[in-house]
């Protein structure tokens, strides 16, 4: 994947902190970042949400339901379009005997 580094890349960042009371939280972000010659284009996703209070800090994560719909209809796309080549494949099979 060496070779894939000036065109792929994935970062992690934090925001800018907001501070209320003794409370800080800082939200968390990664950018998968795709570099071609003549365009490029940058998904954006949230991670985390860092939170410190009183000397402690956690990090709690964020799940991206929109992420998460997304990778599930086009897993469900892909498996109706092997279904639909399978069926035709073998429905041809099925009507020659």
């Amino acid at each position: 994947m060496a070779n894939l580094k000036p065109f792929v890349e994935l970062k992690t960042s934090t925001g800018t902190p907001i501070k209320k009371g003794n409370m800080t939280i800082t939200p968390e972000a990664q950018a998968l970042v795709v570099k071609l010659p003549y365009c490029g284009f940058v998904w954006n996703r949230p991670v985390a949400m860092l939170v410190e209070m009183d000397g402690r800090r956690e990090r709690f994560p964020i799940f991206d339901v929109t992420r998460a719909a997304v990778l599930a209809m086009a897993g469900a796309g892909v498996a109706l379009s092997l279904g639909a080549v399978l069926v035709r494949i073998f429905g041809r099979g099925m009507a020659k005997d």
